[in-house]
């Protein structure tokens, strides 16, 4: 213990006595940890916690896959619920929860909609989790549907509960029916994946019970895995049980199966999984960087001290001495370095959470990043990890000093070891070819992104704004009551000053609207064969609202009526994938709208232009546009084009709606420009991140350019000074220092773009939908790091061509 203190108090004097080397080192190290500990946080936020449910690592989800329809994750239907629920032995219980559902919340200041997901008996006993007060539901109310109470999330109590004191016993609202709060989850309970408001019973109908081929695959099953059985077990064993008997008495679903994913397989998708891993293999290259430049400064710190190491081996200090004395001042960089990163990382983490702010889903899921205690033992242990990485290889270099060779004068005033030239070199041409390779990967991911949010969606966004409804069951329970309001709304709107057209749809476009199955009429298929269509109800105005062109037909009018035939528009998708030799007007198409309704025979009056359904779709899809009053639905968008900035029509259209019913929930008025720019939240923080690791690493490469080139002006002074005495010009000696940095460059550069030519390939195969130009990258990149190179050469290279000879030379 004497001696460690020894060499920290010793170690700390010698830092102090360099300051300029301190503070960069402890810099650059700070930059490398910081931004490590960032994205950590954001990985661990959404791949590494565990939700917050008892014994998580043994609660899967069970799913139905198809491999004809590329699915692995689909919902199960009830039927195949309540058989395997029976019949499965690898798990001790079994929940089911239906898609959140939006439910209207009034009597507490305006009506607004909450999510609310329906969920078996046993759901929060499966999942480990108890109330903050009252209690959840018992098995009888999930039994009949005439059992109206609730559990309400803490959020919700907290928004708009808590001034009345105890809610417990209270009944509220919700979509016109009165439910009586029976409990409140505690606050870390929203939901296992998404946020959800509250929670009510979920009771099966008989109807829901019974097996149909068509039955609707809505319910998200939970279950939990007796002690002892493994996931591979569970899913060998609900393998064989769909290959068994069907579950809804089909043999079309043979082609159905059953698996288990884990909790954070199932909830966190294959893109945004390798989106993350690949940020964090770009800031862990941003890290080798720093480590490369803090190694390249101790070893050429370590030169300058030959003698002070000399000395103390000639005075009886052995070689693991000097080794140990080395190695604490490299620890106390690094914790240093830790330390400045752990700060950053506290404000990055702020800038992250404040950038997923694009989206409801993206806010909930920064709630879920913060600095805690597995960031403070990453941060500690990258801190450990960078000594390693660029302290000891200097510290064995530096303690291997001969005393008799760096004592005499020539030791002191000549030229360094070539060994250390030639280790610093290296360490400069590593740095070079890790800045290009994360250059490369960081512009190609922000040149496709880029592609995706500036591609032609079809349509018009600017100067559109929407307003998101879900009417009521109760008020709206017939087709015509919900026809009735839209029209009347739409009205209303587009009679508001500044509106120039109005309209009613089911689906916003870029929306992944939902999709139906069709096919040309007179052909018999089978139902899984049948092509699939995005499906749109629109009210008559739309196409001019949204500026979507009609290339041919007619579009759809008031007179498109539900006592007239179904007519729809088609987009040119489909008219040139299933008529491409025929004009596709006058001919007529079956579609299933419901699993509950026979099909529908529809007559294709007009053609429309091809419009993005999310953006950066690479190949377009078939669209049918349908008339909302011959399909009306509970589920209604408005939108509006105006002349003005369409959000000062926000308040104006509440007004209109609440005209026609002040107990509709209105979820959101947003412009268009607003609503795709939240659609694509996650890929412009994606692009801002990587920009940001680009600026760091070219940074960084610039300090290790312009250290290396530094220092050889530094240990050359006296042989530049010796050139100059006998008559070498100053474009001579520039050329000399430029020299040593095209050289460097030139095989940096080599193996940089040689380990980068795969990246194209690997992004696209890992992001679908990626559009990049890999020529101009591998262009421009090395053309750019040349450039750094240069302007980080400038300055020593200069200094170099100054060097007066008479001072040089003087004796030390």
């Amino acid at each position: 213990m004497e001696i460690l203190f020894q060499n920290i108090r010793y170690s700390l004097r010698t830092l102090a006595k360099s300051p300029a080397f301190t503070v960069i080192a402890v810099l650059t190290l700070g930059i490398g940890i910081g931004i490590n500990a960032s994205i950590f946080s954001l990985i661990s936020g959404i791949l590494l916690r565990q939700p917050p449910v008892r014994d998580a690592a043994s609660v899967v989800v069970v799913v139905a896959t198809n491999a004809a329809l590329s699915e692995d994750r689909a919902s199960l239907t009830a039927s195949e619920f309540l058989t395997w629920r029976e019949q499965a032995k690898s798990f001790t219980s079994m929940a089911a929860a239906d898609d959140s559902r939006q439910l209207s919340l009034t009597g507490q200041g305006d009506p607004r909609h909450l999510a609310v997901r329906q969920v078996s008996a046993n759901y929060f006993q499966l999942l480990g989790v108890s109330p903050e007060a009252g209690r959840t539901f018992t098995f009888n109310e999930g039994q009949s549907s005439d059992q109206h109470v609730v559990v309400l999330s803490h959020d919700l109590w907290q928004r708009s509960f808590r001034p009345n004191g105890n809610i417990i016993g209270k009944a509220i609202k919700l979509g016109g029916d009165f439910y009586t709060v029976v409990g409140v989850m505690p606050s870390e309970i929203t939901q296992v994946a998404y946020p959800v408001d509250a929670w009510i019973p979920l009771a099966l109908t008989s109807e829901q019970r019974q097996q149909k081929a068509d039955a609707p695959r809505d319910l998200m099953v939970y279950a939990r895995l007796k002690p002892g059985v493994t996931l591979a077990q569970a899913k060998a064993e609900l393998k064989t049980l769909a290959a068994g008997p069907s579950a809804n008495g089909s043999n079309s679903d043979k082609e159905w199966s059953a698996s288990v994913l884990s909790l954070r397989d199932y909830f966190v998708g294959a893109s945004t999984r390798n989106a993350l891993f690949m940020l964090m293999a770009v800031v862990a290259f941003v890290l080798l960087i720093a480590c490369a430049n803090v190694a390249g400064l101790l070893i050429a710190r370590g030169t300058a001290r030959e003698k002070e190491f000399a000395i103390r081996t000639a005075l009886g200090a052995g070689r693991w001495r000097v080794i140990q004395q080395l190695l604490v001042e490299n620890v106390l960089l690094a914790l240093a370095g830790g330390l400045v990163g752990l700060m950053l990382t506290f404000v990055a983490v702020q800038l992250l959470r404040t950038g997923m702010d694009f989206s409801s889903y993206g806010a909930w899921y920064a709630t879920k990043i913060r600095v805690d205690a597995d960031v403070l033992a990453f941060t500690l242990g990258a801190s450990v990890l960078t000594v390693l990485l660029f302290g000891l290889v200097p510290a064995l270099q530096s303690s291997a000093v001969n005393p008799n060779a760096a004592l005499k004068e020539a030791g002191r005033t000549g030229s360094t070891g070539v060994k250390s030239r030639r280790l610093r070199s290296a360490l400069v041409m590593g740095e070079i070819a890790l800045a290009l390779i994360l250059l490369t990967c960081s512009t190609l991911m922000i040149q496709g992104l880029s592609a995706i949010m500036q591609s032609d969606m079809g349509f018009s966004p600017k100067h559109v704004i929407a307003a998101n409804l879900a009417l009521s069951k109760i008020r709206y329970d017939e087709p015509s009551k919900q026809v009735a309001f839209a029209d009347a709304v739409v009205q209303r709107i587009a009679n508001l000053p500044g509106v120039s057209s109005a309209a009613a749809t089911t689906d916003l476009p870029a929306s992944q609207p939902r999709t139906v199955l069709f096919s040309k009429n007179g052909e018999v298929t089978k139902p899984q064969d049948r092509p699939v269509a995005r499906y749109f109800a629109v009210s008559p105005d739309y196409l001019r609202v949204m500026s979507i062109p009609l290339l041919g037909g007619r579009g759809l009018t008031a007179s498109d009526t539900v006592s007239t035939p179904a007519v729809a528009l088609v987009n040119q998708t489909l008219a040139q994938r299933f008529f491409p030799k025929e004009n596709p007007i006058g001919k007529h198409l079956v579609v299933d709208l419901s699993s509950s309704s026979a099909p529908s025979t529809i007559e294709v009056v007009g053609v429309v232009g091809k419009v993005a359904d999310y953006p950066g779709e690479a190949i377009a899809e078939p669209q049918i546009y349908m008339s909302y009053a011959q399909n009306p639905s509970l589920v209604v968008t408005l939108v509006a084009r105006t002349g003005m900035d369409p959000t000062l029509l926000a308040a104006p259209i509440r007004q209109s709606i609440w005209s026609i019913d002040n107990e509709q929930p209105i979820d959101a008025v947003k412009s268009m420009t607003q609503v795709l720019r939240e659609a694509q939240g996650g890929n412009a923080l994606m692009e801002q991140l990587l920009g940001i690791f680009a600026v760091a690493t070219l940074l960084l490469a610039a300090i290790g350019i312009y250290g290396v080139i530094d220092y050889t002006v530094a240990e050359r002074t006296r042989e530049i000074g010796i050139r100059m005495a006998l008559g070498a010009r100053r474009g001579s000696i520039l050329m000399m220092i430029f020299r040593k940095m095209i050289g460097l460059a030139a095989f940096g550069l080599a193996i940089g773009i040689l380990l980068s030519l795969p990246l194209p390939r690997l992004l696209q195969s890992s992001f679908q939908g990626l559009v990049i130009q890999p020529f101009e990258v591998f262009i421009g990149i090395p053309l750019l790091v040349i450039l750094v190179a240069t302007l980080a050469t400038c300055i020593p290279a200069r200094r170099a061509s100054k060097v007066d000879p008479l001072v040089s030379l003087r004796y030390e």
